[in-house]
């Protein structure tokens, strides 16, 4: 009779163990990408996806998903979505504290807006029901996400489909918001973010603050400003929807807003340099552009013969459930106070994230004294 192997129940257990972590490893790749674009492919009705590769990694609790691409079905020639690289992780710190949430990290990514004139050629994932969305996300991130990381991005606005025309673009984004699950443990109940881009590939747009997406009605304060933006890079935006363009000058701006989407207030900050838009030799495309620019050309006019230099001005809004209203008599009053000298180009820090850094800061004066 020949000798039985025996083994212990750990042995067993460990082989066990060893082998279904191999055989995951080898089809996980697989299986990952047949479900990832079943639910691209399935739970959303306007909108459409696939990836090109999935990894996991076990031991690091996360899993990479490659080549992301969603588009709109009735327009497939343009991605609305593209990501090279999605990183999905679990977090380490609530883990340990016996919480499962998870990080993502986004490299690479472009939105391409579209304006294409009809409902079935706009591109803006409006169309697409919330709920549909948020199944979607649910079943590829199925924990809260505490931590969001974007790197290496840009955002488009394509006018057409056809011509290809690019009206606004952000480029170079690099975004990070933590503490998106637990808001209440951050400084007014708000997580903090930080955003960074540049403005059709020139002008650096700067936004911090903070936002509260648990919360029903996402509260937030936002403090941000826009640097040397050349306003002529913005002709084919201006041409389609006024129509009016910029011959030259450039356009530094500081802005606040701090509220709920049901009410909130606040103001922009805007130095014109250089301004001109008005060229007797320039080309039209309607009449309708004839008049909008000798309109501008001769308001134009008048505020640089009414001031020197730079013009500035502060524009106040706020927003209720009744409405959105621009303060426009306190912006041509500023105006004409030749604001351009006693404007100061940086915040008020009046949001209740400011109050809030501000307590605090006279609170440890007194302390120390």
């Amino acid at each position: 009779m020949k000798n039985s192997i025996k083994m212990s129940p750990l042995k067993i257990f460990i082989i066990i163990f060893v082998s279904s972590l191999i055989i995951l490893r080898v089809f996980a790749p697989w299986l990952g990408k047949k479900y990832v674009n079943y639910v691209l492919s399935t739970k959303l009705e306007h909108y459409t996806g696939s990836i090109d590769d999935f990894d996991l990694f076990i031991l690091g609790g996360e899993y990479t998903l490659g080549g992301f691409k969603l588009y709109k079905k009735t327009v497939p020639e343009i991605q609305f979505v593209a990501m090279k690289k999605v990183n999905i992780s679990l977090n380490w710190n609530h883990l340990l504290k016996g919480k499962l949430l998870m990080d993502i990290a986004i490299d690479r990514g472009v939105v391409n807006f579209v304006d294409g004139k009809n409902e079935q050629r706009d591109v803006s994932g409006s169309e697409e029901d919330t709920k549909n969305w948020k199944e979607a996300l649910d079943e590829i991130v199925p924990l809260s996400i505490q931590r969001l990381n974007v790197t290496n991005s840009s955002v488009a606005l394509q006018i057409g489909v056809l011509k290809n025309l690019v009206a606004s673009q952000l480029i170079d984004i690099n975004l990070r918001v933590t503490n998106l699950v637990d808001p209440q443990k951050q400084k007014a109940k708000l997580s903090p973010f930080k955003f960074k881009g540049l403005l059709n590939g020139h002008a650096p747009l700067a936004i911090e603050g903070g936002v509260n997406i648990v919360d029903q009605n996402i509260p937030f304060d936002v403090n941000g400003s826009i640097d040397k933006f050349n306003i002529s890079s913005t002709n084919n935006l201006l041409r389609h929807y006024i129509p009016i363009d910029a011959q030259k000058g450039s356009l530094d701006a500081v802005f606040e807003v701090y509220g709920a989407v049901s009410e909130g207030k606040g103001y922009i900050k805007t130095f014109f340099d250089g301004l001109e838009l008005f060229k007797i030799d320039q080309k039209y495309i309607s009449t309708k552009h004839i008049i909008f620019e000798w309109l501008g050309g001769f308001a134009n006019w008048l505020i640089n013969a009414m001031t020197e230099g730079e013009v500035a001005t502060e524009i106040p809004f706020l927003w209720t459930p009744a409405g959105f209203d621009v303060d426009s008599s306190e912006a041509f009053w500023k105006l004409i106070e030749n604001t351009g000298e006693n404007l100061k180009k940086e915040p008020k820090l009046i949001g209740p994230l400011d109050s809030f850094e501000k307590k605090t800061k006279i609170k440890k004066k007194v302390k120390k004294t």
